[in-house]
């Protein structure tokens, strides 16, 4: 088997469970296809001979580091990036030298605001830790997700998108929904 590339292709460190996506050629279906992250291989969910799917075990704050990272900022931010690698039978890993960056969990603890028009459009600044300025900074109202603006690694601005349906005709006041983060587009708090 052989994998080309993988998203997302971060993820939080102390909450496992990233669900990577692995894209190639020749998985096979079986009950020893693994993904390995460093040195922790896990197991894999056949999706097609093309693609798979494994969810990324929890590193241990301590296995972080500071580093800086070209295309993020801030540049100097606390992670890891592990290899990542898969096999068909558990034993012989593919040698493609893609790598899984591990990342500070974000933590949301507040919002300027829980309630706003149904047409959308409403600014919500959130305030929290560890928000990286990447192209996956997003925010979830409910099922919709909507992308962020970075502000600080503390700060990001968030725009509500509009709310169809019979449900959310009038305010979100009415008919609340929860608010979450993202950091990858993938795992929200």
């Amino acid at each position: 088997c052989g994998v080309d590339r993988i998203f997302p292709i971060s993820g939080p460190s102390k909450r496992a469970g990233t669900n990577v996506y692995a894209y190639g050629v020749n998985f096979v279906n079986t009950t020893s296809l693994q993904c390995r992250f460093g040195s922790t291989a896990v197991p894999a969910t056949y999706i097609s001979n093309t693609e798979i799917m494994c969810s990324a075990p929890p590193v241990e704050s301590s296995e972080l580091a500071s580093m800086q990272m070209t295309g993020y900022y801030p540049q100097d931010m606390r992670g890891r990036l592990a290899s990542f690698e898969v096999s068909n039978n558990g034993q012989d890993f593919t040698s493609s030298g893609l790598e899984f960056l591990y990342l500070e969990d974000i933590e949301a603890t507040g919002s300027s605001r829980r309630e706003g028009p149904s047409r959308g459009g409403t600014p919500i600044f959130i305030s929290g830790l560890n928000f990286v300025n990447n192209t996956q900074l997003t925010c979830r109202f409910g099922k919709e997700t909507a992308p962020a603006v970075f502000l600080t690694s503390q700060a990001i601005l968030c725009f509500s998108p509009p709310i169809h349906g019979k449900n959310y005709m009038n305010s979100v006041k009415d008919k609340p929904f929860p608010l979450a983060v993202s950091n990858n587009a993938a795992d929200y708090v």
